[in-house]
């Protein structure tokens, strides 16, 4: 009896070319499509990715191809007390406690609380996730002399961090009040960079000073 098997009963069969199980799906789907169907699920895929920028634009990627700023005084609200600008630049009422105390640490020269509102549309490009910043100041509208009175000291910048490559807001800026109605005023608002560079500059329409307290 022969005890050693021929080489034809012990050889194993050649391995199997796995090179089809390490193909991703997308190249055999590739293969598998004709170039017509191949072009139309590409613009689906590119139509579903803009649409999805469209919605959430916060998703979309910041090119850093521009980095520029407009900036608009839509317009300037009269006699508004400071609470009333807490309320309006956070409608969160677990908030306003909090944000009153500081209003009125940072106004503690103020004793009328009127003043008035000057709402400012920014448009900023390129800054996706980087910090803005929004400082105002007060002019006479007759002499374009700046304002230095004492209820201007300690006035606070704005900050914001864009959302999108292409970002919007309205911002509002509370402006203590003047008391001098025979006088016009207007606010200059700036928009600054992160690194302080000047982006934009706008100029309110001239507005009057209020009446004084009793």
């Amino acid at each position: 009896m022969n005890r050693f098997p021929s080489p034809s009963s012990s050889a194993e069969p050649p391995p199997e070319d796995d090179k089809s199980h390490r193909e991703s799906w997308t190249t055999r789907l590739t293969r598998k499509l004709s170039p017509t169907a191949l072009t139309a699920l590409v613009a689906l895929v590119s139509a579903g990715v803009a649409l999805a920028f469209e919605l959430w634009p916060a998703l979309k990627p910041d090119p850093r191809d521009q980095f520029a700023a407009e900036l608009n005084v839509v317009t300037v609200e009269r006699e508004v007390t400071g609470p009333d600008f807490v309320r309006e630049a956070d409608p969160d009422p677990g908030h306003f406690n909090t944000n009153l105390r500081e209003f009125q640490q940072n106004h503690a020269n103020v004793t009328d609380p009127r003043g008035e509102l000057a709402y400012v549309e920014a448009t900023v490009h390129g800054f996706k996730r980087q910090t803005t910043t929004l400082r105002w100041t007060m002019y006479d509208a007759a002499t374009d002399e700046r304002i230095t009175s004492p209820t201007l000291k300690n006035v606070s910048d704005s900050e914001r961090t864009g959302a999108a490559p292409t970002d919007r807001s309205i911002q509002p800026i509370w402006l203590p009040p003047q008391y001098d109605m025979a006088r016009h005023y207007f606010v200059r608002v700036e928009l600054l960079a992160p690194d302080h560079t000047l982006l934009a500059v706008a100029d309110s329409k001239p507005f009057r000073g209020l009446r004084p307290p009793p």
